[in-house]
């Protein structure tokens, strides 16, 4: 049994997104090496998670997540989301905690504040494209994530240009981790030289920055004019 033993996961959801899977591969693996591994999130208890999660893994639902589009009823759920995950935390007692996404992230660090708990946030997206609230809230919401992430044992990004994005106060306590990738699938895959086919899978929005793409795919037409 691992020394630290008892690790707490945050994300909002375990639906079919990225950063769902990549917490999924992560909880399961920590389960694997023998670790107490407790999942947090903010949905209904009935709502089960996408991705196969270990049986060994404790799933906790706070039943907390809640949009709305008046502020001030938004602002109330959000309080009583953060007092709930605060009750969490302290009663699970864990040796650090692991949240996912920028807003969880914030919501962990207060809600987190003072417990004495490392904590480790980790962004999953490109920050710069993470657009949550109009410009003027979007703004102090901004201030507060740099005040907190500055609380953080760590921040992980999965890129450079990510990480330049923050200031240096929070960059000195950032690693960069680029996504999981299972090789071991494809090892023995065959690329036929008649198969000149790149498919690219995603919504078409903002944040998905397809542009970036549509430019790396001009460049290899550049090279590669057969594809």
């Amino acid at each position: 049994m691992p020394k630290n033993k008892n690790i707490t996961l945050v994300i909002s959801t375990m639906r079919s997104g990225g950063a769902e899977r990549v917490m999924s591969k992560l909880a399961n693996y920590f389960a694997s090496k023998g670790y107490k591994v407790t999942l947090i999130t903010f949905v209904a208890p009935t709502e089960k998670p996408f991705y196969t999660l270990d049986n060994r893994i404790t799933q906790l639902p706070l039943n907390c997540l809640s949009f709305h589009k008046n502020m001030f009823v938004y602002g109330l759920n959000v309080i009583k989301c953060l007092y709930v995950l605060r009750k969490a935390l302290k009663k699970i007692e864990s040796d650090v905690v692991i949240s996912f996404m920028e807003s969880v992230n914030v919501a962990t660090l207060l809600a987190g504040y003072r417990l004495k708990i490392p904590m480790i946030v980790s962004e999953r997206i490109d920050p710069k494209y993470h657009i949550l609230y109009p410009t003027k809230i979007q703004s102090i919401f901004n201030k507060i994530r740099n005040k907190t992430y500055c609380w953080a044992r760590a921040l992980v990004v999965q890129t450079q240009s990510a990480l330049n994005f923050f200031p240096q106060s929070i960059q000195k306590n950032a690693v960069i981790i680029p996504n999981p990738v299972n090789t071991s699938k494809y090892g023995h895959y065959i690329v036929k030289e008649t198969v000149h086919n790149i498919i690219s899978v995603g919504r078409l929005c903002r944040q998905k920055d397809h542009v970036t793409l549509f430019k790396a795919f001009a460049k290899l037409l550049e090279k590669y004019q057969n594809l």
